[in-house]
């Protein structure tokens, strides 16, 4: 079978598995019209805060939202922002972006999983650091990504979407856990990619989208996918969102990443640049959900519990130092943008 016809045939799976799957579909939250607005202003070089406003307009409760948030003592602005396209100029396009993704997918995202092993707010940020994380990946590799890096950041915040429908589905034995799509497969007859995939269909998202949701654990992913696959596979190696406070400190998996990444033509070096830059957004997105009144994380487990590794943290006293330190980091980016 050819490349093109194989990716036809998945095509014509996920449009079906979409069209079974519409009632249950239908009772998520779908995203904000202001997201797909969004896509096409942020693809445009020439994007300005007015196109942003104009953009939240479409949503006025959204916009009173973020004129609330980008208000409070979490961006500690110098004045009051009135309005989105002000808020824009002081802030800056991405923080302002930032808030409104948080505000598309939070009632997506924060939905409680009973199968699936994410503390406290851990679905929602790790929805979000993994489209941050593709988006910065797919401006590293410029002309060459396969995605455009809005469409990354999409792609990465549907991701896991398809759990939230497999977790009614899944035993509920043994509690939250790890769940490998194997598993899903078993249970199902599809992985939680599949079935991501079959949401961003439902969902009229584009087409390279849905490639990318749906393919981003095969063992040979197309390059949509890679995307998210190298964005995914070390985020997990880190734990976020999986684990209560992420380990973001280890050795990122560096030969497992280049071979993901090697046929988009990205280079060791260039992934290191782009691995490097991510533990700040890491502490960034954490901080801000938990100044946003969302993310409090829950009492830290055992050892055991929060991750395989017997070096994993253990005494809530080196969390606080960590969540400190990122506070410090934060602080210090905010004064130098000022």
């Amino acid at each position: 079978m050819s490349v093109s016809s194989g990716a036809t045939t998945r095509t014509y799976q996920i449009s079906a598995l979409a069209r079974e799957l519409a009632p249950q579909i239908a009772t998520l939250p779908r995203l904000s019209r202001v997201v797909e607005r969004f896509l096409l202003d942020a693809a445009r070089d020439t994007a300005t805060a007015e196109d942003i406003g104009a953009a939240l307009d479409l949503d006025p409760v959204l916009r009173g939202w973020v004129i609330r948030q980008a208000n409070s003592g979490f961006w500690n602005l110098a004045r009051p922002v009135t309005s989105v396209a002000e808020a824009c100029v002081v802030m800056g396009l991405r923080p302002v972006s930032r808030l409104v993704y948080a505000a598309c997918t939070r009632d997506l995202l924060r939905q409680p999983l009973t199968c699936y092993r994410y503390p406290g707010e851990g679905f929602w940020l790790h929805g979000l650091v993994a489209g941050t994380a593709a988006r910065r990946l797919a401006d590293a590799l410029g002309d060459a990504s396969p995605l455009a890096p809005e469409a990354a950041l999409l792609a990465g915040f549907l991701h896991d979407v398809g759990k939230l429908l497999l977790d009614r589905r899944l035993p509920r034995a043994g509690g939250p856990r790890h769940v490998t799509p194997a598993e899903e497969r078993s249970v199902a007859g599809h992985d939680h990619g599949e079935y991501s995939a079959a949401v961003a269909a439902a969902w009229s998202l584009p087409a390279a989208i849905v490639e990318a949701v749906a393919s981003h654990h095969d063992a040979d992913p197309p390059p949509s996918a890679r995307l998210l696959a190298v964005s995914d596979h070390l985020l997990r190696h880190w734990g976020v969102g999986i684990w209560t406070y992420p380990r973001c400190e280890l050795a990122p998996p560096a030969q497992e990443l280049a071979a993901l990444a090697a046929p988009l033509g990205c280079s060791l070096p260039c992934l290191a640049h782009w691995w490097e830059g991510l533990p700040p957004v890491v502490d960034g997105l954490a901080e801000m959900l938990r100044a946003l009144g969302h993310g409090t994380p829950p009492a830290l487990p055992s050892g055991a519990e929060c991750a395989p590794s017997p070096a994993a943290p253990a005494a809530p006293e080196g969390a606080r130092r960590r969540r400190e330190s990122a506070r410090t980091r934060t602080r210090v980016r905010r004064r130098k943008r000022r």
